[in-house]
């Protein structure tokens, strides 16, 4: 099984950006997020048999949208997965 979620990738400069928010915060390096995992987590589908993987992928790319933006204006702490993260007042 596989943990199964859609996500936006941000570019570099945004993820530099993102590395600088936490460079001040006291936390070892098992606690930091690298760079290159920073993600926005749209959907959390869950976990996912390897057979499903193919369909979801194919109902994935039939998904359309108009372009939007996102204003990270609150960090917020998730308590049961010990997470720091930014996220939208109005999504």
């Amino acid at each position: 099984m596989r943990r199964v979620f859609l996500a936006l990738w941000p570019n570099a400069a945004a993820r530099q950006q993102l590395q600088s928010i936490t460079a001040n915060l006291r936390l070892s390096p098992r606690q930091r997020v690298k760079a290159e995992n920073l993600h926005v987590t749209l959907v959390f589908i869950g976990a996912v048999d390897d057979p499903l993987l193919p369909e979801i992928i194919k109902q994935v790319a039939n998904v359309t949208s108009q372009p939007f933006s996102l204003k990270f204006d609150q960090l917020s702490y998730w308590r049961r997965p010990r997470i720091l993260c930014l996220t939208c007042s109005a999504p």
